[in-house]
C-alpha cells in the first residue's frame, strides 16, 4: 500500500546504537532529525521538499559529503573540545542538527548506497519499511 507518510527510519549500520541520524517521509518532504533529540519529545526537525533531498543523496553518491551547494547543508564544526558535523538548510530558518563523525559517517554510507533512495518516490512510499534501513518507534 502507498501512503504518504512514512515511519522515522534510520541507517541499518547503526544497529542498537541509539544515536543516528533519522528520516522520514511525510508529504512532500523528507524530515532530518536526531535521536538524541528525538521529534516524538520535542526535538528538531528539519524539512527539505524531495527534488532538494534528491539532489543532496546525489552529492553523497558523487563522494561529496560536506560544503556542497543546495537546500540541504552539512558541515564540519570545530567546538573548543570536539568535531562535530551540523546539518542545516540553506534557505533560512533557525533549526539544526548536530551529529559526530560516527553518526554522520553512518548516515553517508547509507545514502552513498542508495538505502534512503525508496522515500523518494513522488507518488509515496510503501507501508512496509525496506530492510535496508531499520525503523525507529
Amino acid at each position: 500500500m502507498i501512503v504518504t507518510t512514512s515511519s522515522w527510519v534510520k541507517s541499518r549500520f547503526s544497529g542498537q546504537q541509539p544515536c543516528c541520524v533519522l528520516l522520514r517521509r511525510d508529504g512532500d518532504a523528507i524530515e532530518f532529525s536526531d535521536s538524541k533529540h528525538r521529534p516524538r519529545d520535542g526535538g528538531p526537525v528539519l524539512a527539505f521538499p524531495l527534488d532538494a533531498v534528491r539532489r543532496h543523496f546525489d552529492e553523497i553518491e558523487k563522494g561529496r559529503r560536506v560544503d556542497f551547494e543546495g537546500p540541504v547543508r552539512v558541515r564540519l564544526h570545530k567546538g573548543e573540545n570536539s568535531l562535530c558535523y551540523v546539518m542545516y538548510d540553506a534557505r533560512g530558518g533557525e533549526v539544526y542538527l548536530s551529529f559526530t563523525a560516527q553518526e554522520i559517517g553512518k548516515y553517508f554510507a547509507s545514502a552513498y548506497l542508495g538505502h534512503f533512495d525508496w522515500m523518494l518516490n513522488p507518488d509515496g512510499v510503501e507501508s512496509e519499511t525496506p530492510e535496508m534501513v531499520t525503523a525507529v518507534e
